[in-house]
């Protein structure tokens, strides 16, 4: 029997992000989950950000952070739904970016496709 692979919002693990296209960020990757746990127990993707530890030019909606004791970028304009298959479970979890950390991504996946401030539920 196998136990079923779950991961946590805010967790950071290595994803192969295999063949892409165009501007897509594309090798293996740390990648932050920013599904919520509900969803991401449940459904077999996963919604995540990737991170990259090279410099990158100046774009407003990067966030710099220091994360596992690395300078690395957050690049919110990369978000993706991705299968868990594409977890590299057995390089185990990096960790996970802090409450703080979590808000400021909020915060930019806001601005970049301008959700709404206010709407009906």
């Amino acid at each position: 029997m196998t136990s079923k692979k779950i991961v946590k919002r805010r967790e950071v693990y290595w994803i192969d992000l295999g063949k892409t296209v165009g501007t897509e960020i594309r090798k293996i990757r740390p990648c932050i989950a920013i599904t919520n746990n509900w969803l991401n127990t449940f459904h077999s993707g996963i919604i995540i950000v990737p991170m990259t530890s090279k410099p990158v030019s100046f774009i407003p909606f990067h966030l710099e952070v220091n994360f596992a004791g690395k300078q690395s970028t957050i690049l919110p304009e990369q978000i993706r739904l991705i299968s868990k298959k594409r977890v590299k479970w057995e390089w185990g979890k990096l960790g996970a970016v802090s409450p703080e950390i979590m808000k400021e991504v909020s915060k930019l996946l806001h601005l970049i496709c301008e959700l709404e401030e206010n709407y009906e539920k």
